[in-house]
Order: structure tokens, then sequence, then C-alpha cells
């Protein structure tokens, strides 16, 4: 009978629903960037960033001038000069009093020569490249002095390049410092050791202008 009939509600699609319900999409492949280029450093300059091996932390100083002498000209005079009477006392640096020991002229890597300083220190030098006429290095060893506790070596780096008539020539030094002594080494060579550069450029530079027209 209709009054006794009972009516169900109808499911429409549980069973699908349901399965969508319960599938879950794959996970999306990870997208990987591409490996970035490998960069390489340029070729260093031996005399701008060329350092003994074995340094640690080193403080550096580059002073230049330019002389009316030719290339060549500043070359001959430049590299083999005494160095007494160019290295003078200034402030708590010393002067360079006398070079004992001086092997050959001065002119080809491993000549050796031992620089007398005042107060009793010395230091000994040794060539270790020679581009003539561009290029010349010596490293600095076997401190005595002052500087004996807090540096173990450095290096000196000269470039003469032509500029016009004349030449630019570049000096740049660099001291190793011993273990904990680097901050003290870097304010030496900030405040006393550039500044002495300086004074020594000026006076090898009119050594340079006066001996150079000579000939």
């Amino acid at each position: 009978m209709i009054g006794d009939q009972r009516m169900e509600p109808r499911r429409r699609g549980c069973g699908a629903e349901e399965a969508r319900v319960g599938r879950t999409a794959p996970p999306a492949p990870a997208r990987t960037a591409p490996p970035a280029p490998a960069r390489t450093a340029p070729p260093a300059d031996p005399g701008r960033d060329s350092e003994p091996p074995g340094m640690t932390t080193t403080a550096s100083a580059t002073r230049e001038i330019t002389t009316t002498a030719p290339l060549r000209r500043a070359w001959e005079i430049g590299t083999p000069l005494d160095p007494v009477g160019f290295y003078p006392k200034w402030g708590p640096l010393p002067e360079v009093q006398a070079v004992h020991g001086q092997t050959g002229g001065w002119d080809a890597p491993g000549q050796t020569r031992l620089l007398e300083l005042s107060g009793g220190g010395s230091v000994r030098e040794t060539v270790t490249r020679v581009d003539t006429p561009s290029l010349f290095i010596y490293d600095l060893t076997d401190f005595r002095g002052p500087l004996e506790k807090l540096v173990s070596g450095g290096r000196a780096a000269w470039r003469y390049m032509p500029d016009g008539d004349g030449t630019r020539v570049r000096w740049r030094y660099s001291f190793t410092a011993k273990p904990g002594a680097g901050a003290i080494v870097r304010g030496i060579v900030r405040f006393a050791w550039g500044p002495y550069m300086t004074r020594v450029l000026t006076g090898i530079g009119a050594e340079l202008d006066r001996v150079g027209v000579e000939r």
C-alpha cells in the first residue's frame, strides 16, 4: 500500500565518488637546475700576485713612478742598483748600510746577497725571476732585528713598463707574517712600509732621470 511504502534515498554514484576521493595524483618529477659552469681564476701576474711558497698571512704594498729614462736604460740602471743610500732610516724602519757576499751581477735567478741594516739587523735577498727588461723578483729570508719576531719571509717584485718615451716602474712588496702576527704586520705595512716605499722610489726615480739620459 502507498501509505505503508517506505522510500529510501537513492545513492547516486557513491562508489565512484569514493573511488575518486581515494585516488591521489602521482608526485610531479623533481626539477633540478642545470649545473653552473665552472669558474676558473685568471692566471696570476707573477709580478703582482705571486707569493712565496707556504705563505699564510700576507701584507702587501705597491708603489710606482714614471721616469724619463727609456725602458732598457731604466732596467739597466734600476735592477742592479746598490741599495745603500737609497733605503734610509725612516721612523721604525732601519737603513740599509752595507751589502755583503753578493754573488754575480744581480741579474740572474739564484744570486744572493746579505743586507746589513742599522741597529744590528740584516736580511738575505735571493733573486728568483728575471724577465729582461720587464720583471725582476727576489725573495727575502733570514730576517734579523725587529722584524725577526714578526716576519718569516717576503718578496719584492719590480715591473718595468714603457710609458711614452720613458718608463713606468712598479714596485710591489709582500711580507709573510708569522702565526699570530698578521694584524701587526698589516699595520706596519699600511702605516710605515707603504709610505717608506714612496720615499725610496722618489730617490730611485731621481737617479733614473739623472743617469738614464747619460750614455
